[in-house]
């Protein structure tokens, strides 16, 4: 999906009015979902990444923004005890080694205001397609299905409001077509997974490409 159809079909229902304080993303690469931010009204933009090319990038594309070449991001919110109203991780939280994944999740929290939001994107290691992302982008440290990123925000502090998959598509037929043939094999790879595995409560329960989480803080 573009930016644009991320937030509006994900995002937007769960963000907090753009007068509640300032937004992070956190990784913001080249700024795209920032720019779309500013465009659905939200003025305190922040944007870190550890890319110093691609926050030139952001840059350009974002003059209104404040955005940072950040090596160390878990210092770097550590360092802002409740600034943010909400902060957006997509498709980076799996770049995060795994012994230090707890401790940035935790400072992440801490950087929000009392009830703000972290919304979290990542491809969803149940996909049957994760195989290609994990096998072409070797930087990645683990990868997440629906329960083990919901494990993970819930040992970092956070309070859980909605994990979900990727949303019903139906702006032209092809998009139409595609998505209902995603939700028969989606039903396929869960039946052989029972099948399989047994009924695991561990088992995933969201099969397609993406997975979302949203997550407060107390």
């Amino acid at each position: 999906m573009t930016y644009e159809e991320t937030f509006d079909s994900v995002y937007a229902k769960f963000m907090p009015d753009p007068a509640a304080g300032p937004v992070l993303d956190f990784g913001c690469g080249g700024g795209g979902l920032l720019r779309v931010l500013g465009e659905r009204g939200f003025k305190d933009l922040h944007g870190i990444d550890p890319n110093g090319p691609e926050i030139a990038r952001a840059k350009g594309l974002n003059p209104q923004a404040s955005l940072e070449t950040v090596a160390d991001c878990e210092r770097w919110v550590g360092e802002r005890p409740g600034m943010f109203a909400a902060v957006i991780a997509r498709q980076v939280l799996y770049y995060i080694p795994v012994d230090g994944r707890r401790a940035c999740l935790e400072a992440i929290r801490r950087s929000l205001k009392p009830g703000g939001v972290f919304i979290v994107e990542v491809f969803n290691l149940a996909s049957p397609s994760s195989w290609v992302v994990t096998n072409k982008d070797r930087a990645i440290e683990t990868g997440f299905y629906d329960r083990t990123l919901e494990w993970a925000l819930v040992d970092a502090g956070f309070n859980v409001v909605a994990v979900f998959g990727d949303p019903f598509r139906r702006a032209t037929l092809r998009q139409t077509a595609f998505s209902c043939c995603q939700r028969l094999w989606q039903t396929a790879l869960k039946t052989a997974c029972i099948l399989e595995r047994g009924m695991d409560e561990e088992n995933p329960r969201i099969y397609s490409k993406d997975v979302y989480l949203v997550g407060r803080a107390p």
